[in-house]
């Protein structure tokens, strides 16, 4: 009898080996799988790095343009504090120069006065724009960026209560003379309260503004010289008797 052939599938190269195909497939798909696998990886992390790469670049950017951006705003800050410190200086000048013709025409106004006052004072008193108005101060109200808040509402209010000052009472000369003495002397009262008011806020104003451009070389005088003495002493005693009315 003749012995049967027994072939066992191996993976060897001897003569009565014979070939495993489906291993040999298998072992081909698995190292295609890690092939595969290998590629998917490095697939991977190149799209890391790259995406890495362009996050870094767009911060980089982000970084040049805010830089950019807060240079311009520190230039545009400087340059405005600058205009503020110009400004700053001919607003005084033009506060001073109000102040002494508000000063001069509240004296003429003085309700103890005003009973038996001139002509010309009445004229005053009714002029339909008693005062100059404040050119440059109103041309002049966009450029405050440079300003603290606190200083441009003051100026702004200045300016508004200014305006509202300096118009007429609505009556004529003939109308305020038919009045009683009484009568014209609170008129002159209210009038002149206002004005004091009004004049403060201009003198605190004025201060306010120093601090811009004191110590400037540029500065030569000051703008407390456009009172007199003279002046200065009739405000006094206007202040004192209309805060003893009051």
């Amino acid at each position: 009898m003749i012995a049967a052939e027994v072939m066992v599938p191996c993976m060897s190269s001897v003569p009565t080996c014979r070939l495993d195909w489906a291993a040999v497939s298998a072992v081909g798909g698995w190292i295609a799988a890690l092939i595969t696998l290998i590629a998917v990886v490095v697939a991977l992390s190149s799209s890391r790095a790259q995406s890495a790469a362009a996050d870094k670049a767009v911060r980089a950017e982000r970084s040049k343009a805010e830089y950019i951006q807060q240079r311009e705003w520190d230039a545009r800050t400087k340059a405005d504090q600058r205009t503020a410190m110009q400004l700053a200086q001919a607003f005084a000048k033009e506060l001073a120069y109000g102040r002494r013709e508000l000063v001069a025409t509240l004296i003429d106004w003085d309700p103890d006065l005003f009973t038996n006052t001139s002509h010309v004072i009445l004229e005053s008193f009714v002029a339909k724009q008693p005062f100059h108005d404040l050119v440059f101060l109103r041309s002049c109200t966009d450029r405050l960026q440079g300003f603290e808040d606190e200083d441009a509402f003051a100026l702004l209010s200045v300016l508004t209560t200014w305006q509202f000052f300096n118009r007429d009472p609505g009556l004529s000369i003939s109308e305020i003379q038919a009045k009683q003495e009484a009568s014209r002397r609170d008129m002159a009262k209210a009038r002149v309260t206002f004005g004091l008011q009004l004049l403060d806020s201009i003198e605190q104003t004025i201060n306010r503004m120093a601090r811009y451009y004191e110590g400037h070389p540029s500065i030569i005088a000051t703008s407390d010289e456009t009172l007199t003495d003279n002046a200065r002493t009739r405000l006094a005693d206007l202040r004192k008797r209309m805060a003893g009315k009051a």
